[in-house]
């Protein structure tokens, strides 16, 4: 997901963006998002094929997938003591809280990665929606300014993408927001911008580092070889 999200967003952004009809660009890559979505719905009904519970159609049960996590929000805000939040962030927060854990800088066990079932529909997840970890943590003020945030990011970055003249700049700042779609692409269904944060600052790191072995360091060594040879 996390690949498919980022050439998903550079496909997008270079047929925006060189592109002579901003309006033809907007319909091409409308029209790629609908293929996308339609091909995830198509492979959720196969799954449901050949995984669902005896009596479920393939229908239902990606009905059940996408609308699963909506209706195990509703469930949550009718009771909000499923979730107890004994800690700043335990659900939000979780994976810069297993890590402090790994380093054995907490006094405290971190909460599990996963949320309590609900199985009062069709569907039964864990799943409860980017907004589920976020009203057991903070409330609905938290769902406010976190999902404000989590805009923020995203708006702005693109915003200097789209603005930026440094060719170097843009185009690594390209590849930061592309390894960040798999959070925009997931908040439909559960939170990953913040919740997996630590494992987001670790795929950048790797995606700069073989940015630079392949296009900078490893353009300077090729041409230092060259000249000793």
């Amino acid at each position: 997901m996390y690949i498919l999200g980022a050439y998903m967003f550079i496909f997008i952004f270079y047929v925006y963006k060189h592109s002579s009809s901003r309006k033809k660009a907007l319909k091409k890559a409308f029209r790629f998002l609908l293929i996308f979505a339609v091909g995830i719905v198509v492979m959720w009904g196969l799954s449901g094929i050949f995984f669902s519970r005896v009596g479920d159609s393939a229908v239902s049960s990606a009905i059940g997938y996408i609308g699963g996590p909506l209706a195990a929000l509703n469930h949550l805000l009718q009771h909000s003591e499923i979730i107890d939040s004994a800690y700043f962030g335990q659900n939000t927060f979780n994976a810069v809280y297993q890590v402090l854990s790994g380093l054995e800088m907490l006094s405290f066990k971190p909460a599990s990665v996963y949320l309590p079932y609900s199985g009062n529909f069709i569907f039964k997840t864990n799943v409860y929606s980017m907004y589920g970890r976020y009203f057991s943590d903070f409330g609905v003020l938290g769902c406010i300014i976190l999902t404000s945030i989590f805009g923020c990011f995203y708006g702005f970055i693109y915003g200097v993408i789209c603005r930026i003249r440094k060719e170097k700049i843009a185009h690594r700042l390209i590849l930061i927001y592309a390894a960040c779609m798999y959070g925009l692409l997931m908040s439909f269904f559960e939170d990953t911008f913040y919740r997996t944060l630590p494992n987001t600052i670790y795929i950048l790191l790797f995606v700069l580092a073989v940015d630079y072995l392949l296009f900078s360091g490893g353009h300077r060594l090729s041409l230092s070889w060259n000249r000793n040879h």
